[in-house]
């Protein structure tokens, strides 16, 4: 009898001390994913507008309402085969415009109309990417990191750039 209760609490322990850990991870997950699906449209819908010779647009999901990537031209006919929406939690928001709508424009010579994009979640972590005019391509810019344990002003949120 004395041989499980040492085991349990030995459990108890190390669940207390790995608890930790496995929520922050948790919560990065739903970002990454958000910053994965927008690199995934983004050159889906940049391909098209290579393939086809014509522009594309790219309207990211805002408002409950799913993105969708179309023919500029054609924009009234949308195949839901090509809309998308972010993760549960995620939020997006354009820097240059504070319009409801983000989109952007994929041309057929592979240029694309640059932005920078602001993602937040629910647990305090937001990320801006800078999209490349010429490459199409996501890049991190800023990166901040913060879970709901560090969100007074006295802890630092952590800043991180990448592309």
């Amino acid at each position: 009898m004395v041989e499980l209760l040492l085991v349990l609490s030995l459990m108890v322990v190390l669940t207390s001390l790995t608890l930790p850990g496995v929520l922050r991870w948790q919560n990065g997950v739903g970002m990454e994913r958000a910053l994965s699906l927008l690199q995934v449209q983004l050159q889906e819908t940049r391909l098209c507008a290579i393939k086809t010779g014509e522009s594309w647009t790219l309207v990211l999901p805002q408002n409950g309402r799913p993105g969708q990537r179309h023919q500029t031209a054609e924009s009234v006919l949308v195949d839901k085969r090509n809309e998308f929406n972010w993760p549960a939690g995620i939020s997006c928001l354009s820097i240059e415009s504070q319009t409801s709508e983000i989109a952007i424009t994929c041309n057929p010579d592979g240029t694309v109309s640059a932005c920078t994009l602001q993602f937040k979640d629910t647990h305090g972590q937001q990320t801006m990417l800078q999209i490349d005019r010429l490459t199409g391509a996501a890049c991190i810019v800023n990166k901040i990191l913060r879970s709901a344990s560090t969100l007074n002003e006295s802890c630092p949120a952590e800043r991180v750039t990448s592309c």
